[in-house]
């Protein structure tokens, strides 16, 4: 996931997208975004864990793209 998430990132057609990786558990979230923060190089952006809907929605609204760790 995360080589492809760097790829989709440095994509010229992407134009600094905002990838949400959605997921429904509490330890797959952790797991998931403990791996990327390890690969932040490879997706030349620290990815971050929105802690709640308001948070969400505030990272949402930003317009430089990045990655966004979220739980349904």
């Amino acid at each position: 996931m995360a080589s492809y998430a760097g790829r989709v990132v440095l994509h010229p057609a992407m134009e600094n997208p905002t990838l949400v990786v959605i997921t429904d558990r509490n330890d797959l979230d952790e797991q998931l975004y403990g791996t990327s923060c390890r690969c932040h190089e490879l997706l030349r952006q620290q990815p971050v864990q929105a802690q709640s809907r308001a948070h969400l929605r505030e990272l949402l609204h930003t317009g430089s793209g990045g990655v966004v760790f979220t739980i349904v």
